[in-house]
């Protein structure tokens, strides 16, 4: 799935929408922390009441990708990104741009 994938990637383009993890690097560390804090609390949560640290391990790799979306909505919404897990998700949502600007103007 990923092989390749980084070449065809949208921070490589001139213009357009970048991605605001690739973009800003201050935002791709906010959503990795994000997620791993995500993550971390439910590993706590778990291995609170499981007291099984396989169990609570299990718990917090399944959550990866609620983690990570919950973390790329999150660090989404300061932007100008247009889109998010759909096209035009901005616009459907009836949200304002961000004052971080991800997207580039046509020269």
């Amino acid at each position: 799935m990923w092989m390749g994938a980084a070449a065809r990637c949208n921070v490589h383009a001139a213009m357009g929408p970048h991605c605001p993890w690739c973009e800003h690097a201050l935002l791709g560390t906010a959503g990795m922390v994000l997620t791993l804090a995500g993550q971390g609390l439910l590993y706590g949560a778990v291995f609170s009441r499981a007291r099984s640290s396989v169990t609570a391990g299990l718990a917090a790799a399944l959550a990866f990708p609620l983690a990570a979306a919950l973390a790329a909505f999150l660090t989404w919404l300061p932007t100008d990104y247009p889109h998010f897990l759909k096209h035009g998700t901005r616009a459907a949502l009836g949200l304002p741009a961000g004052p971080i600007h991800c997207v580039r103007p046509s020269p």
